[in-house]
């Protein structure tokens, strides 16, 4: 089955490739990046990542992914507010690792989780408006 990318909850964005391979999914996932850079607005990512065998590394294909990063990471920091990494939990260690990095890589903040709606609820709330702690609301 191919990577399914839903777009039904703007400006949550939502990869899913649990049983896509990883060259197939790292593309669904830069055209999602390329579609909503471009729409100009604040937007989260949930990443469902395809099945990893324990030993398999978690390097990406020559996708161009990480290309597009390197390149775009302005405007990520701009519009995108979160990419929420959904992994099986037997890697979700080594996913930690592209969390701590998130910043330098993709431009913005990143967790991993090991279901789906909790990924979902963190990126959510990263789309919230902020008020301050000082009376920063409405009269």
């Amino acid at each position: 089955m191919p990577t399914e990318t839903r777009w039904d909850h703007w400006p949550l964005v939502e990869v899913h490739g649990e049983t896509a391979s990883k060259a197939e999914h790292h593309a669904a996932v830069l055209d999602a990046l390329r579609i909503a850079l471009d729409r100009v607005e604040p937007f989260a990512l949930v990443v469902v990542q395809p099945t990893v065998a324990k030993d398999e590394p978690m390097r990406a294909p020559k996708s161009g992914l990480v290309r597009f990063l390197r390149t775009h990471r302005a405007q990520m920091g701009e519009r995108c507010r979160g990419v929420a990494i959904v992994a099986d939990p037997s890697v979700l260690r080594r996913a930690g690792r592209l969390v701590k990095a998130a910043p330098l890589i993709l431009g913005c903040p990143a967790a991993a989780f090991d279901r789906a709606a909790a990924a979902r609820d963190w990126a959510d709330g990263r789309l919230r408006p902020r008020t301050t702690e000082a009376g920063g609301g409405p009269c």
